[in-house]
């Protein structure tokens, strides 16, 4: 399934290897990453698969508003909402798409890139003040490029099942 939803948003056909590389998660998600297996231009070397965790406390439950399902909804209709508005110059890992009822979405792997917290806590100043200038610069562009898309977000996020609460 993982496959098809990729070569349905490349417009390519595409294999993912056997061996799936995990990368962390949590109690309520884990993180896969696959290498592509395809000759094809412009298909990337890895993609990530984030999965539900369902727990017998919390099954994962498409139709049922809230929990695991509930989560990974809000994360799909973010990440698509973000890939829809960001074009060229995206500012979230490109969204590949996912299957409702599997319980998964696919995104870009955007490699493991620096973290804000280590120049906060080090002992750099002019590092941590840089750190600061991109995270704000990034939060900026966030903004810019969200404003007025509230309606889109809602359309998509209804699409993909019921909330626990209607966003205020």
């Amino acid at each position: 399934v993982m496959e098809a939803v990729l070569s349905k948003a490349l417009s390519k056909k595409i294999r993912l290897d056997d061996g799936r590389t995990p990368e962390g998660g949590s109690n309520r998600s884990k993180v896969f990453r696959f290498k592509t297996v395809s000759s094809a231009s412009g298909v990337p070397e890895t993609v990530i698969v984030k999965c539900v965790n369902p727990s017998e406390t919390e099954p994962y439950v498409p139709g049922k508003p809230g929990g695991p399902a509930g989560q990974l909804f809000d994360e799909w209709a973010s990440l698509q909402l973000l890939t829809e508005v960001s074009g060229d110059e995206p500012i979230a890992p490109r969204f590949y798409g996912g299957d409702r009822s599997e319980g998964f979405i696919l995104m870009e792997d955007i490699g493991q890139g620096d973290s804000l917290v280590q120049p906060l806590l080090g002992d750099n100043p002019v590092a941590a003040e840089e750190a600061l200038k991109m995270y704000f610069a990034a939060i900026g562009k966030l903004h810019a490029l969200t404003i007025g898309k509230e309606g889109d977000y809602r359309r998509i996020r209804g699409n993909l099942g019921p909330q626990a609460h209607e966003p205020s």
